[in-house]
């Protein structure tokens, strides 16, 4: 079964979302069936570094249940990587067409990996007392443009 296991495992730089949410789950089952201290030579020799190896197993366990739509608009491994900081309602969310963070699935099939990045990132450095304000604030642009003004001061 591993000898199986090793011929789908081979990296691609061209992996769609969904492939690279299955190459994890394998990773995550190749590490449960591989002795103790075997899993990195194991990589190795598929063609992973440990850490990427690692990386693929965190996104097959966090998008595992991701909507078809969302995992087509992420497109591969570098935007999923980024969504890694949103929390599972976000997820949920974005999945099913609804904004988060600025992001829309529109949006997020448009941008470069740098913009999915700096969008993602741009609440986290919203100090914690004016993010509460600006997720209360709603629907409210206008509210919002104010907010984020002050924020930027």
């Amino acid at each position: 079964m591993a000898d199986t296991m090793d011929a789908v495992l081979k990296p691609s730089r061209r992996a769609t979302a969904r492939e690279v949410i299955e190459v994890g789950k394998r990773l995550c089952l190749l590490k449960e069936m591989t002795l103790h201290g075997e899993f990195a030579g194991r990589c190795e020799a598929l063609g992973f570094s440990d850490s990427i190896a690692r990386r693929y197993m965190v996104l097959a366990r966090r998008f595992h249940s991701a909507s078809d739509t969302l995992l087509t608009a992420a497109g591969g491994f570098g935007k999923l990587v980024e969504l890694i900081a949103l929390d599972d309602d976000e997820i949920e969310a974005l999945g099913r067409g609804e904004e988060v963070r600025g992001l829309s699935l529109c949006s997020l099939a448009r941008m470069t990996v740098r913009q999915v990045r700096e969008a993602v990132r741009a609440v986290q450095d919203v100090p914690f007392e004016k993010r509460t304000v600006l997720q209360s604030a709603g629907g409210s642009n206008a509210a919002k443009s104010r907010l984020s003004v002050d924020v930027q001061r």
